[in-house]
């Protein structure tokens, strides 16, 4: 999976993936949804983002082309969208935990946070290797992702 994710499409749907799950997560936390609405919100918000991600891939490849994709393209271009659904899984993982009593639903959503923003500069570090951005580049794009992630945070923490 991770020569997968080395590819720059990979990486980049594996950023929008996490951010758009730190973002869900934390409005639910805002609301004090339960852990087992939250596990179905980011799951459901994943995979409607991943549909809409794919369905956006083909018809561009469609235009570009000017031919209707083929079942090949349609798989690439799924392939390629996936970690934006994979990203989402610890996040649900972690409040299915929280629902069956094993975590708090707190400690359930401050984890996926912590990991979500870590994810975030492993991304980053992943698209400044595939760019061949050397080490300061990785640094920079870790850097920036990393902010990003903190931004959502730190809306957390203002929130509560």
């Amino acid at each position: 999976m991770l020569t997968r994710w080395l590819r720059i499409g990979d990486s980049a749907a594996g950023v929008y993936g996490t951010l758009l799950t730190l973002s869900v997560l934390v409005g639910l936390s805002l609301k004090k949804s339960g852990p087992g609405v939250m596990a179905i919100t980011i799951g459901v918000s994943a995979a409607v983002f991943w549909i809409a991600h794919v369905h956006a891939g083909l018809v561009a490849r469609w235009v570009r082309a000017d031919t209707r994709p083929d079942r090949h393209a349609v798989g690439e271009i799924m392939a390629r969208e996936a970690p934006m659904i994979e990203s989402a899984v610890p996040a649900v993982a972690l409040m299915l935990l929280a629902w069956l009593g094993v975590l708090s639903t707190s400690a359930a959503v401050w984890t996926a946070l912590v990991y979500g923003v870590v994810a975030l500069a492993v991304w980053g570090a992943l698209i400044a290797y595939r760019a061949g951005l050397g080490m300061t580049g990785m640094a920079v794009v870790s850097g920036v992702n990393l902010g990003l992630g903190l931004v959502i945070v730190v809306l957390k923490l203002l929130i509560h």
